[in-house]
């Protein structure tokens, strides 16, 4: 087994140890150590939450008021104290959809998604892009100043 590979199983069997639905927690959380991104109280958007380790980890930081809300095209199981919404970053309406749902502006946005792969890398790179930009754009529109943002 490469040691890459092995490293992902390892942080796979930890996140279902610990509870965690995604190993990526991991990486939320170290970036959390090191940065303070995600604070108490915070109001938090995971755009892209599927399947709901970012919003597990959002939720321990920003503590009991701290508000948090997944956004994500593809059904997330409900996770106690985050609010989840069904639909496509793509949308006209979805800031107006996010600022129904939570209250602007936001502390901090975070998005780690990813589009469905096709495996051709020029067309799958360019949606990755494409995706990612939408995602910016959303956040310039609710992101509150001096807020946080991780792509």
């Amino acid at each position: 087994m490469k040691v890459e590979n092995a490293l992902k199983d390892q942080y796979r069997k930890l996140a279902k140890h610990e509870g965690y639905r995604s190993r990526s927690s991991y990486k939320l959380l170290e970036l959390n150590k090191k940065y303070d991104i995600i604070k108490n109280d915070d109001t938090i958007i995971d755009i892209g939450c599927a399947p709901g380790g970012w919003l597990q980890v959002s939720k321990k930081y920003s503590g009991p008021n701290g508000k948090v809300l997944g956004l994500d095209i593809n059904p997330v199981e409900p996770l106690i104290g985050i609010k989840i919404i069904q639909a496509d970053i793509e949308d006209v309406n979805i800031v107006q959809t996010i600022k129904n749902s939570i209250r602007i502006p936001i502390d901090v946005v975070l998005s780690d998604l990813a589009p469905k792969i096709s495996g051709i890398w020029h067309f799958d790179h360019e949606r990755q892009v494409s995706l990612t930009l939408v995602a910016l754009n959303i956040s310039t529109q609710i992101l509150k100043r001096g807020g946080n943002a991780v792509f």
